[in-house]
This record gives structure tokens, C-alpha cells and sequence, in this order.
């Protein structure tokens, strides 16, 4: 049959198993197969599922699954996915049989949905999809009646065949252990049968999911086309995964919330973003305000009281405003300089009530700069020293324990910049995996000494520049501290404000912008001499 292939074309696909476990998030429902599938409205977010046995279908972990609004037009994101079960769904429709397919991806990245959503295409061409769970294959005898209770049904289809989806095949299909004994003795007469009978029902296309594909045996990932199903690449894909599931979830979702949601959500899979979605909009209806929140509840656990005094809250909140300050002069530095590999992380959103065991926090985007520069490096060191800088400037001295997580952070991210990136500045271009002695060891102590001092003192001429306005703002949210919502601000109100108060600052600002740059020129490895055979002489660049 050849090696596992990819999918990369069109066309690639001539095989169709519909096997289909339903999840809790998957609103699908089941009815007899008597009853073509019809579009329906879409159940509220959180509603359960019915799930039940079926006239004919007498084998346990068998459903036959209508989910009336789910299609692959449907759903959002995954476009090579469903491009390539929608090649599947047309070679159906052309009375030729597909290759099956096997859909491999991290759990939560919306293997199953899919699945669903091919069954509900393939009911309006009046072709049944038969769901299995690997866990549920004891037996070659189990599998065999499966394949036969698909087999009656695709005699029903004027394709004449139907779709058994089997649910996490590396249960039924695990490579072969030279071990003796009696599971592994199972596991190859299942295996076995799982081939043969995918070779001897030419009626029955087999549609696998799996979360872990490598432990699958060749021979049995040679019977398939390969389809990998991959986390959201980007804002775009999320936004267009969370515009598909607020009508699916017929929520009603306040213009630019979803956005929001979808720029502060990177590496999430689909299952992440439904749970998410649901805490959002438990009434149907999704805010800004309560998208943030459902964020943070997830990072850093529900908000509580404030407990302490107003003038130790004040300078919690003054430290959490550090953080912000530095962080947006470092944005404003990288893109007035059109540097976007200088970009620090973004803020989503700020929490001045206590989570998780922390007093205050702020939540980043997971927007980590893929570059990794020496100025994006710097820029997250300063930003993590800048709480105590504005604790210390705005609490008359005060110096506690409580930036001890930042001061961390800082010293981990400079000393992989010096040992492991070559930015140290006498060390230079030396990987040592952080395994140093001798003078080596010297040399990286001397730059890793030199970057955080620095660092430490563009944070700290950052915060007493924006001292007033910290101040200002600190004041207006003690205030507020019995007000709950107060309490959750929105990384993009923040930085709107700040620009307001720099608006009869602008010289200011960008003299500021200057210095810090300077700074981190001046921390810089300096590149070697160079060779010029034009003027047979070495020049410093």
C-alpha cells in the first residue's frame, strides 16, 4: 500500500470509516436510522448529551450520530483538515471509494469534531457513520461484528458504503512488543484483524483518530491517509474558530471580545477554546469584561477579596503598573523603530485582586516573540525587575519578598541570553549549557552581572518617568476596591490611558525611548574584526 502519507493535495483521500465517540462538548445528538439527517437549531453552551442505544445497533460503544448542525462548513479553523475530508465527502459523492483516513493530532485539537462534522455532510448524501472507541475493542470477534454492523449499513446507501470512525486507533492498532504474554497476544490478533478486515470490507471506509500516532503499527498506518490536525496556527484561525463556536453555542458576542480573545489565547487547542468560551458566556452572552475574567480564572484562579490595608494595596497596585509601564515603552520603542523582533509580550489583561496566592497579577498574551533578539530579551528582564522598582519608588523605600517570582524570571532569562544565545558581551558566541568554570564561568558572571544591573536601571528610570500617572491611577483603583469588576482592567484600557498621559509628553517620551535604547547598544557584543582584501587590512565593523 506504501508508507503513511501526508495531506497535501487534493484528492488524496478514497477511503470512508465514520467511528465516533461523543465528548462533552460536541452537542451531537443520535437517532434511528430510519431518520435522514435534518439541520436543527444548535443546543445552548454546556448542554448535555443524549446518548443512546439503537434498534439494530446492539454492540456495546456503538452510536449512530446525527449532529443535525454540525458540518464541516460549519466549523472554523482547520482549513487543511477539512479540505482533505471534504476531497473524502466528494469521492463519496462520485461513488468512489475513498482512502481511509487517520486524524492525528494533541488531545483537544478537535479530532472528534471533525469526525462529527463528516458525518453530518455525509447524512445529506445518505450515508451512515457507525462510531466505535478503540477502548472498546476486547476482541478480533468485536471488531469483526463491528465491521459487519457497518457493512449492513452501508447496503442502505445508494453509495453503497458506510463510515465506521474508530476513536483512538493506537488502542486497537499498537506496535507489535516482541513480548510474550497474554495482552500482548491480544493486541497483535486485534491488530491482525483491524487489517484484514480494512482489506476484506471494501463497503466500509475506516476514519481513525488518534492523539498518538507513533505508537500506532506500520501496518496499519500504511491502510491510511494521514491527516494531521494541528493547534490554531494564529489570531486569525482562533477568531474564526470562536466566530464558529458562538454560533454553534448561540452566543451573542460584543464586538471585539472575540478578538480579544483570540490574540491572548496562542497555543490553545479547540477543546481550550470551547471550555473558555463557555466560562465566558455561561448566559449566552459574552463581554470583554467577562471574556478577560474567564482568562484569568484559568491562569490564576478566581479573583477574591481584597484583604490588605489601603496603603500596602496601594503598593501592590503600583507594582503591577511597573510591569505594564516598561512593558509598553519597549512596544513603543520596537514599533517607532520598525523592529517587531524587538517586541515584548503583549498584555491582555491586569487583576489588582488577589488569585491563586498571589496579591495582584498580569496576564501576557502568549504572544512570545518567535525571534528571540537580544532587545526582546532585555526588554523581559527590565520588565520583570520594574515591579520593584515601582514598589520601591512609590512605597518610600519599601523592599519585599514579593517580586521574588520576577526577580527569578529576570535571572533565568539573562542567564540563558548570556550562556546559551551568545549575547554576553565578553562571552560572546560560547554555548556552554550553562555548564561553566574557570575563566569561562568569570566572563559570564561579569555580562550576566552588567545585563541585569542595567536592566534594573532602565526599569527603574522607566517607573519614576511614569511615577505620577502610576500614582494617580494606584489612587483611583484603592478606591475601588470593594468593586469587583474595577479590579479586572483590560490590557488595552491600560495602555490607552497611559497614552493619554503622554500626550503633553511626547518629547519626553521619545527621549526616553533614545536613552533605553542606547542602553541596550551599549550592552551588546561587539563583532569581530573582519578581513578586507581590498585594503589588505582588518576593520572593526
Amino acid at each position: 500500500m506504501g508508507t503513511l502519507r501526508q495531506l497535501t493535495i487534493q484528492g488524496l483521500f478514497s477511503a470512508t470509516i465514520y467511528i465516533l465517540r461523543v465528548k462533552i462538548q460536541s452537542q451531537a445528538f443520535i437517532q434511528p436510522l430510519s431518520s435522514p439527517a435534518t439541520p436543527g437549531p444548535a443546543p445552548s453552551a454546556g448542554a448535555p448529551l443524549d446518548l443512546v442505544q439503537l434498534g439494530p445497533l446492539n454492540l456495546p460503544g456503538t452510536h449512530l450520530v446525527d449532529p443535525r448542525h454540525l458540518g464541516l462548513k460549519s466549523l472554523g479553523g482547520q482549513p487543511a483538515a477539512r479540505q482533505g475530508l471534504n476531497n473524502f465527502i466528494q469521492q463519496i459523492q462520485e461513488n468512489h471509494k475513498p482512502w481511509p483516513i487517520l486524524l492525528a493530532g494533541n488531545s483537544g485539537a478537535g479530532k472528534t469534531t471533525l469526525v462529527r462534522a463528516l458525518a453530518g455532510d455525509l447524512a445529506w448524501s445518505n450515508v451512515s457513520t457507525l462510531g466505535v472507541e478503540g477502548a472498546d475493542l476486547k476482541s478480533p470477534q468485536d471488531l469483526q461484528a463491528y465491521f459487519a454492523e457497518a457493512s449492513q449499513l452501508a447496503s442502505q446507501s445508494p453509495h453503497g458504503v458506510s463510515v465506521l470512525a474508530l476513536e483512538d486507533l493506537d488502542l486497537a492498532a499498537r506496535v507489535r512488543s516482541s513480548e510474550a504474554g497474554e495482552i500482548s497476544a491480544r493486541q497483535h490478533e486485534l491488530l491482525a484483524s483491524l487489517c484484514q478486515a480494512m482489506r476484506n470490507t471494501p463497503n466500509v471506509v475506516v476514519v481513525a483518530t488518534s492523539s498518538r500516532p507513533e505508537i500506532i503499527d506500520r501496518e496499519a498506518t500504511e491502510l491510511f491517509n494521514r491527516v494531521d490536525v494541528q493547534t490554531p496556527s494564529g489570531p486569525e484561525e482562533r477568531l474564526d474558530i470562536l466566530q464558529s463556536l458562538c454560533r454553534r453555542f448561540n452566543i451573542q458576542a460584543d464586538p471585539g471580545s472575540l478578538e480579544e480573545m483570540a490574540e491572548a489565547t496562542g497555543g490553545d487547542q479547540i477543546s481550550q477554546l470551547v471550555g473558555l468560551l463557555q466560562k465566558a458566556a455561561p448566559t449566552g452572552s459574552l463581554t470583554a469584561r467577562s471574556g478577560r475574567q474567564a482568562r484569568l480564572d484559568k491562569v490564576f484562579g478566581p479573583a477574591g477579596p481584597v484583604t490588605l490595608d489601603d496603603a500596602n494595596f496601594r503598593v501592590t497596585v503600583c507594582h503591577e503598573l511597573g510591569h505594564v509601564v516598561v512593558r509598553h515603552l519597549f512596544t513603543q520603542l520596537a514599533e517607532r523603530t520598525a523592529h517587531p523582533e524587538h517586541l515584548p509580550q503583549a498584555i491582555d489583561s491586569v487583576s489588582f485582586a488577589p488569585r491563586g496566592g498571589a496579591n495582584a497579577a498580569v496576564f501576557l498574551k502568549n504572544s512570545k516573540n518567535p525571534i528571540s533578539s537580544f532587545e526582546s530579551y532585555f526588554a523581559e528582564v527590565a520588565s520583570n525587575l520594574a515591579g520593584r522598582a515601582a514598589e520601591n519608588q512609590c512605597g518610600g523605600g519599601q523592599l519585599t519578598a514579593g517580586p521574588a517570582d520576577d526577580i527569578r524570571n529576570a535571572t533565568r532569562l539573562t542567564q540563558e541570553a548570556v550562556r546559551l544565545k551568545g549575547m554576553g558581551q565578553q562571552l560572546g558566541p560560547f554555548n556552554p549549557n550553562l555548564a561553566l568554570a574557570g575563566n569561562s564561568l568569570r566572563l559570564a558572571e561579569e555580562d550576566e552581572d552588567r545585563f541585569t544591573k542595567a536592566a534594573d536601571s532602565v526599569a527603574a528610570s522607566i517607573v519614576n518617568f511614569y511615577r505620577p500617572m502610576i500614582e494617580d491611577y494606584a489612587a483611583r483603583i484603592v478606591a475601588q476596591r470593594n468593586n469587583p469588576e474595577a479590579l479586572c482592567v483590560g490590557g488595552q484600557d491600560l495602555l490607552d490611558y497611559i497614552k493619554g498621559w503622554e500626550k503633553d509628553r511626547p518629547e519626553l517620551v521619545e527621549k526616553l525611548q533614545n536613552w533605553v535604547g542606547r542602553e541596550m547598544d551599549s550592552l551588546k557584543p561587539k563583532p569581530p574584526a573582519i578581513y578586507d582584501p581590498l585594503s589588505d587590512k582588518m576593520l572593526s565593523v
